[in-house]
């Protein structure tokens, strides 16, 4: 895929270790997707974090997956719509990520009522959260649509940030309109680039 998409990888799959070194390997940033609690029940699969859980238990975790999936520059949530509510679990979601000071986090904003990018301010973890889903309904008529909203953002806003899957759909219509963003007057950007450039227009 070309341009510098970020590659969020579940930790504890079959694959996660060497999909991980083989986007790196490529010069894709990794991202560890940290499975969470949903708020409807649905599993998140192995080394998820669920509410009530003891700071150092949620820690550990947190340490177990980082090292199931090499090379990652950040955190963003899979699932996650109970948990990225809870005060206490983002709190201590942010104290485990301490020890990791080149850790960013992305809020995959998968409840509207997210704490989770608020949290990461207040313990100065530098962050980001998703403007646009690109698939949510998966027709190449329907990520176009979304690919054209997340220009007008960047332009109007002067930045943007998108999360899809690897869906065949979703990565045609990528492959499409990567190479093409600068006729719109939008630059593709490493994840961290960009994080990095809205932590130092955020630091007064």
């Amino acid at each position: 895929m070309p341009g510098p998409v970020a590659c969020a990888i579940l930790p504890h799959t079959r694959h996660s270790r060497a999909l991980a070194k083989q986007a790196h390997k490529s010069g894709k940033e990794i991202l560890l997707h940290l499975p969470m609690q949903s708020s409807k029940g649905r599993e998140p699969g192995p080394g998820k974090l669920v509410s009530g859980m003891p700071s150092l238990e949620l820690a550990l975790t947190v340490r177990y997956n980082l090292e199931n999936v090499p090379y990652a520059v950040g955190i963003n949530n899979h699932m996650g719509s109970k948990l990225t509510q809870d005060k206490q679990a983002m709190r201590q979601l942010m104290l485990a990520m301490k020890p990791y000071p080149k850790l960013f986090f992305v809020d995959s904003v998968t409840s509207r009522h997210s704490v989770a990018s608020k949290i990461a301010r207040q313990y100065h973890i530098p962050n980001l959260s998703r403007d646009i889903f690109l698939d949510n309904e998966r027709s190449t008529a329907a990520i176009d649509a979304q690919i054209h909203k997340l220009v007008r953002l960047a332009k109007k806003r002067g930045y943007a940030l998108a999360i899809g899957h690897p869906y065949p759909v979703t990565l045609s219509a990528l492959e499409k309109w990567l190479p093409i963003l600068d006729t719109y007057q939008v630059k593709l950007v490493p994840l961290s680039t960009l994080i990095s450039l809205r932590q130092r227009e955020q630091t007064p």
